[in-house]
């Protein structure tokens, strides 16, 4: 199963439709240039090899960055934000799902991004 070929991106309240370029064997990248920005967002799969007593684990890596352009008056700005999901590859994935869930819920409010934002802790 894939990721659709376009998703939309919302940024302050913007919308903003962003196309698969590059599919490969674990990972997308979708893109959108705009006449004074850039959107990219990225998606990669990878197995992180038992070490020692250590099992196998599932690497799941999603990114986002949007560049402004730079103007006669005002300098380039690139926002990048990630997250990286990992657990043991036997790992119950209904399990890894509630966490995942947790973290986004946690996140997705404005206290907690403006806290972060702001260096609290």
């Amino acid at each position: 199963m894939a990721f659709a070929s376009t998703l939309d991106m919302t940024i302050g309240g913007v919308t903003t439709t962003v196309n698969r370029i590059n599919q490969d064997n674990y990972g997308s990248e979708f893109a959108k240039r705009l006449s004074g920005s850039h959107l990219r967002f990225r998606i990669r799969h990878s197995v992180v090899a038992a070490k020692g007593p250590t099992k196998q684990k599932d690497r799941h890596f999603l990114e986002l960055q949007q560049t402004i352009f730079a103007t006669p008056t005002t300098p380039e700005r690139i926002r990048t934000c990630y997250l990286v999901m990992q657990a043991d590859s036997d790992d119950d994935i209904d399990d890894v799902q509630a966490v995942f869930a947790a973290f986004v819920n946690a996140v997705d409010n404005d206290g907690c991004q403006n806290d972060t934002l702001n260096w609290l802790s």
